[in-house]
């Protein structure tokens, strides 16, 4: 997402969208591909709708995470403070995601899901703070995720896409 931020930030649309096939060509499985361009396609008419598209993107169909870089790129002022404020806000968005659903399928309760999006707060900021250190690795190792989210893509019954 950095480099995304950094390309968008630069208005560099090729190397954007080359960011974004890599990214989204390490999904896992056909349902997580398709959950992240679901999000996406959101995003991007929500930034449209805010006047936050580019004309340089037109065309494009990026992922959740590289609307949320362009997004940021767009709406926050270029320099390293900003991509870390769009990395922190991107991780919290994740992980209110995940508490959201926590609390409605567990059933953990809304209290309960606060004070655990609260207690990821630190985790979150230094996740970010090691992102903007790092080389621009691209890539994740979730073998784990990309096998249940395989088994769920084809189970009979479930309560969620993914």
């Amino acid at each position: 997402m950095r480099l995304m931020y950094e390309a968008a930030c630069r208005g560099d649309a090729s190397e954007f969208a080359r960011l974004d096939v890599m990214l989204l060509s390490g999904r896992g499985t056909r349902e997580l591909c398709d959950e992240d361009r679901a999000m996406g396609a959101a995003l991007m008419r929500l930034m449209k709708a805010l006047g936050l598209w580019p004309s340089w993107a037109e065309g494009m169909r990026p992922g959740y995470a590289s609307c949320f870089a362009l997004c940021g790129a767009q709406s926050l002022p270029h320099g390293s403070g900003s991509c870390r404020m769009m990395l922190c806000a991107y991780l919290m968005s994740w992980a209110q995601n995940q508490a959201s659903v926590a609390v409605k399928a567990v059933p953990l309760g809304q209290n309960s899901g606060q004070q655990a999006l609260a207690s990821l707060i630190p985790f979150l900021e230094e996740a970010s703070f090691k992102t903007m250190e790092g080389r621009g690795e691209i890539g994740s190792a979730l073998p784990v995720l990309a096998i249940l989210s395989a088994l769920h893509e084809i189970q009979y019954s479930r309560l969620f896409r993914s």
